[in-house]
């Protein structure tokens, strides 16, 4: 039987685990740009989770499976974090008010976690995490069927996994061609070999490194000033209902979320000393935050509010020179965690937010915040940066959500995008080869130069994006790592080649990217 403990120990050591592996599960990444970040995205996720469980006193296996699960939602990161946070998700429900697991529950919570990752998956692929988890639950129910221990049937599971992991590039002929299996898959594999030692190996458990706090300003003002957000600690079977009526009351964006004995409030209202006395009425109160939301905003109203997801102080600064919007910042990864992101939701003073990944690889965590959330949040169509821009540009906090979205969609279906960076690893990718550390030019995700010169690259694929541009417009941001004096060289070579063009250049500030160009 799986006890509390164990299941703890388990998450410890699945989250350690990861931890160790998290460069080689990085590496794996078809795309060799340093951003496929797969290994650290399920190491932030499992590590903020782990540090919560060591420190949880559970009643249960079940009571523990829940919690974490809670967790996990919360810190997930990247597709591939959400992606095992619900995985997780649909195995705590199923377990949920056991005091142990035996052989058929286990089996049945592994079924039951990759039926939720394949239902919240748009367009399940293949040869993915998902092909994994659903081997994994495939053998683990016929152990269970067959008498076995739950340290035989999770034992089966995972050799499931691992068989499945070796079957990927025949399911995904772009793995086959890189000579690699899928990342996420082989994370899992990784996660799942560590809870399965966790009896044999001793470890001291050390969180993966937390990113630093995302930036987040809010610049609108509203008719209730004071942001008022706590939790209600061993909350007892008081009117949930009641209570929730009684918090709408006195504001506006009200949020009374349940999870295990445990109340979320977060209302915008006048009158916060009300709101905390009627939490009182139901248990301990705990992390009281109160922002004066008149102090922080600006002097306009707002209908609608724009969360867009950015790395770089420079982007930051170009995204928020439009009207309404307020840039989160994600750092310690590429991409923010959903709890993040649903921070930055809950503290936006509008009425409905928009959020904007501008990253592929944030639409995930993105959509989970806004499923978390109490109030209405819709996830925008940008899965790039220089799309995001376009969407920040034609925002208008004064109109609806629907018609900022529509706006958005015209403005994101001209952009063009490219990028500079430098290979992760050696390679072949479309048959361009290319060698660890050397200048990649990217236009859209095709690789179009593999060189030494940063310039050299931005040019070409500047001309390439202007080339099928309508408006003949190219802005080249630069990183970090670059410098004013070469941007403005690029830029000055660009116009010599596209003597029509209107060209631009600005800082970003952006890691790993020495330039990121936008074209329209």
């Amino acid at each position: 039987m799986i006890s509390s403990d164990l299941l703890k120990n388990a998450l410890i050591s699945a989250s350690e685990n990861i931890k160790l592996h998290a460069e080689e599960v990085d590496a794996l990444n078809v795309f060799p740009v340093p951003d496929g970040d797969t290994g650290t995205n399920l190491s932030l996720t499992l590590g903020g989770c782990a540090k919560a469980v060591a420190e949880y006193e559970s009643v249960g296996a079940g009571d523990l499976a829940d919690f974490a699960a809670g967790r996990l939602l919360r810190c997930a990161r990247g597709n591939s974090g959400v992606i095992f946070s619900l995985i997780f998700k649909g195995f705590a429900e199923s377990v949920k008010g056991l005091e142990s697991i035996d052989s058929a529950a286990l089996a049945k919570g592994l079924e039951a976690g990759c039926d939720e990752a394949y239902a919240s998956v748009d367009k399940p692929t293949e040869g993915t995490m998902l092909t994994v988890i659903r081997i994994a639950a495939s053998k683990a129910l016929s152990a269970a069927q067959r008498g076995k221990s739950p340290e035989e049937t999770f034992a089966a599971a995972l050799a499931g996994a691992k068989a499945s992991l070796k079957s990927t590039p025949n399911l995904l002929p772009i793995l086959k061609k890189h000579g690699v299996v899928d990342a996420g898959g082989q994370g899992l594999v990784y996660i799942m070999e560590g809870m399965l030692g966790a009896k044999q190996r001793s470890f001291s458990f050390s969180a993966a490194k937390k990113p630093a706090n995302p930036v987040f300003e809010e610049q609108t003002d509203i008719p209730f000033a004071y942001c008022t957000e706590f939790i209600i600690n061993n909350a007892g079977c008081g009117d949930i209902v009641g209570l929730r009526q009684r918090i709408a009351r006195e504001g506006d964006c009200p949020a009374v979320a349940e999870h295990s004995g445990i109340i979320k409030i977060h209302v915008h209202t006048n009158r916060p000393d009300r709101v905390i006395a009627a939490g009182l009425e139901y248990g301990e109160l705990s992390d009281i935050k109160i922002d004066n939301m008149r102090l922080q905003a600006s002097s306009r109203s707002c209908m609608c509010g724009m969360i867009s997801l950015c790395n770089g102080d420079g982007i930051k600064n170009i995204l928020e020179n439009n009207n309404g919007v307020s840039a989160l910042v994600c750092s310690g990864s590429m991409n923010a965690s959903a709890e993040e992101i649903l921070q930055a939701i809950n503290r936006c003073p509008c009425e409905s937010v928009i959020v904007s990944p501008n990253n592929k690889n944030a639409v995930l965590a993105a959509k989970q915040a806004a499923e978390m959330s109490g109030k209405p949040v819709f996830v925008g169509i940008a899965k790039n940066l220089p799309q995001g821009i376009a969407a920040a540009r034609v925002f208008n906090p004064g109109l609806s959500v629907e018609d900022n979205l529509s706006k958005a969609q015209n403005a994101v279906s001209s952009v063009l995008g490219g990028s500079v960076t430098y290979a992760a690893k050696d390679g072949v990718f479309e048959g361009k080869a290319f060698f660890r550390g050397q200048i990649l030019g990217i236009e859209g995700e095709s690789i179009i130069y593999a060189g030494e010169d940063m310039n050299a690259a931005a040019v070409k694929v500047a001309e390439r994006l202007l080339e099928k541009s309508v408006n003949k417009k190219a802005l080249i941001i630069y990183g970090k790592d670059a410098d004013e004096r070469n941007a403005e060289k690029a830029a000055v070579s660009l116009h010599s080649r596209c003597k029509k063009a209107k060209i631009d250049y600005i800082y970003g500030g952006q890691p790993l990217y020495y330039y990121i160009i936008s074209a329209e």
